[in-house]
């Protein structure tokens, strides 16, 4: 196809007024992609990262400065309603900020399209499209405050392995998260000792987990695997329940599970499947699983995976994007506390980021969905 043709195809599908459904949006916005990133050049890519001035949203994540000017917005209530317009001077009574601080944030959130100065006045501001996302209820809120959480540990990376050799992390407790916070071995003490982080992170992969395709559940065989006894099951599993003991049965446990949205999924989806769902996490997330928000056939138990599995005998011990946060001696002691678990009809499924040897395939890493690698057992 000539060059031209593209592009006037290109053009003629911004102009179109047709909204495509969900489905086809996702197509049109990953081919868009890769045509991108077929056409940038290196000196592209480097311009854009580290000195353009985008105009959309789409770009503004790229740059730090943006982001930490978000952030600071957030922290300091800007975006606390987002439906209506606000004074400069109510922004300053509102924040406890100083008053040149607050006039220079605001700049920058109205180049970015976050909020619209007033025609009237050059220290009113209206709210725009875009303005909800970043308000306390929204889960982008909450991502920005939990993704610039970890920027220190980010930021030293290059002193981390140029101290260490340049060789890779041996252990999830001395690590880059401990170097660049000395007094926390790892993310997830520092977010228990820190609440704010651990709630905006339990939103954070509550509203990810619900972006990633079609869940395991949908192609994985459920009612053979899960619902029929193995062959040399010495145990009682939910399909071979006898009357009045099925509430008794342990169908799945979903380990680091945060606040059970997969379980609550699959409850939904497989409502006459006999057994128990159990959602284990570190007491932190458990916690803050809002109430009566699980259905009945869900239960919450508060687990820390590198301890034994205290369920015994489950039809099913599944991880979801677990073990990929670890070096390979921890993720071998993380499943060598299911195994201590299992009996003979037992299964675990682990479903995993898997990142393609090419990393010209599509892009540098995978979702949880159908792209995902689901095991059937371990030994």
């Amino acid at each position: 196809m000539a060059v031209e043709d593209i592009i006037a195809s290109l053009h003629a599908a911004t102009e179109s007024a047709d909204t495509p459904e969900e489905n086809e949006r996702a197509k049109l916005l990953a081919a868009c992609t890769k045509l991108q990133q077929k056409l940038e050049t290196p000196k592209d890519i480097v311009m854009k990262l580290l000195f353009s001035v985008p105009d959309e949203m789409s770009y503004a994540v790229l740059l730090l400065f943006d982001i930490i000017a978000m952030r600071l917005a957030i922290d300091m209530k800007i975006f606390d309603t987002p439906s209506k317009e606000v004074t400069l001077d109510e922004l300053v009574e509102r924040s406890g900020a100083e008053r040149l601080l607050v006039k220079r944030i605001m700049r920058l959130l109205t180049s970015l399209n976050l909020f619209t100065p007033s025609p009237t006045s050059s220290t009113t501001y209206l709210p725009s499209p875009h303005t909800a996302l970043y308000s306390p209820a929204s889960p982008f809120s909450s991502a920005l405050t939990f993704f610039t959480a970890q920027l220190p540990s980010l930021a030293s990376l290059p002193t981390y392995f140029a101290t260490r050799g340049y060789a890779s992390p041996t252990s999830f407790h001395d690590g880059p998260w401990r170097f660049a916070f000395p007094g926390t071995p790892n993310p997830y003490d520092y977010f228990a000792q820190h609440p704010t982080y651990q709630k905006a992170g339990n939103v954070v992969f509550a509203f990810w987990c619900q972006g990633q395709g079609d869940e395991w559940f949908e192609f994985f065989p459920v009612e053979e695997k899960l619902q029929a006894v193995a062959d040399g099951d010495t145990n009682t599993h939910a399909a071979a329940a006898k009357p009045g003991e099925e509430d008794e049965q342990i169908l799945i446990v979903d380990i680091g599970g945060g606040m059970g949205h997969v379980l609550t999924a699959f409850a939904a989806r497989f409502p006459t499947l006999r057994g128990k769902l159990i959602v284990q996490d570190l007491p932190g997330v458990i916690a803050d699983i809002p109430a009566n928000s699980l259905p009945a056939s869900v239960t919450a138990m508060a687990h820390d995976f590198f301890t034994p599995q205290p369920v015994i005998g489950a039809r099913a011990y599944y991880l979801r994007a677990i073990l990929h946060a670890f070096p390979d001696e921890e993720a071998r002691e993380i499943l060598r506390n299911v195994k201590g678990a299992m009996d003979g009809g037992s299964l675990v499924l682990v479903n995993e980021v898997v990142v393609a040897e090419d990393a010209r395939l599509e892009g540098r890493g995978r979702g949880h969905g159908r792209k995902s690698c689901i095991l059937r057992g371990w030994m």
